[in-house]
């Protein structure tokens, strides 16, 4: 039982008798209390939407503020190329090529790059003065520092 109905109650029992008014005063009051849950109802739905709104705005501009270009070290490109190396890893899933054969080709890449390396060691390899034929400073320079340490990063002295 609502309070309008209990306040209903109420004035037919102190009247001792129900009006057509009084049953006019209660259905106005039933409709204002409905027009007013409504108008509630539809401004929490409106600020809802502008929440809702605001946040997909900022969500946008976070996302393409990553995706600006700024990478000055090229991690975007290394992440490209990566990503790239993976997805032919595993094209042999989409039935083009197999696994097998994009390993092998890859390991016929990891032999070439081997060979360049050495080759550029070669190039910066000490004469018999002692100097780098290329840099022309004492050997070992600053160059074959980094291709002769294992992650090719120099290594801290």
């Amino acid at each position: 039982m609502t309070r309008i109905d209990l306040l209903r109650a109420s004035i037919v029992a102190v009247l001792g008798r129900s009006d057509p008014a009084l049953d006019a005063l209660m259905e106005l009051l039933a409709a204002d209390r409905k027009s007013l849950w409504d108008r509630a109802y539809t401004k929490g739905r409106d600020g809802e939407r502008k929440a809702n709104a605001r946040h997909v705005a900022y969500l946008e501009n976070w996302v393409e503020e990553l995706l600006t270009a700024r990478d000055p070290d090229g991690l975007r490109r290394r992440i490209r190329n990566l990503e790239r190396a993976w997805s032919e890893l595993w094209v042999g899933h989409t039935g083009r090529r197999d696994v097998r054969a994009i390993t092998m080709e890859q390991a016929v890449r990891a032999v070439e790059a081997e060979e360049r390396l050495e080759a550029v060691r070669a190039l910066h390899a000490a004469d018999a003065a002692g100097l780098c034929p290329q840099c022309r400073v004492p050997a070992p320079c600053a160059t074959s520092e980094i291709l002769d340490a294992p992650t090719g990063v120099r290594e801290p002295a």
